[in-house]
């Protein structure tokens, strides 16, 4: 139970500077684990931008952590 609230703050910490669109990205992608291909298809906008959108949060959230 205590690594849970652990990595739940972690999430939240890293998560917190991000807006609705860019949370939504990644709980699609990591939580519900759903391909960038079937993200790109739901949200209407091209794969390479789901791509793009992902990994430029990924570096933001990991400067966050830094």
């Amino acid at each position: 139970k205590s690594d849970d609230y652990e990595i739940e703050s972690t999430i939240k910490q890293i998560t917190k500077d991000l807006d609705e669109n860019q949370k939504k990205l990644i709980k699609m992608s990591f939580f519900e684990q759903k391909s960038h291909k079937n993200i790109a298809a739901e949200l209407e906008i091209p794969l390479g931008t789901v791509k793009s959108r992902i990994r430029s949060i990924l570096n933001k959230m990991n400067k966050s952590l830094l």
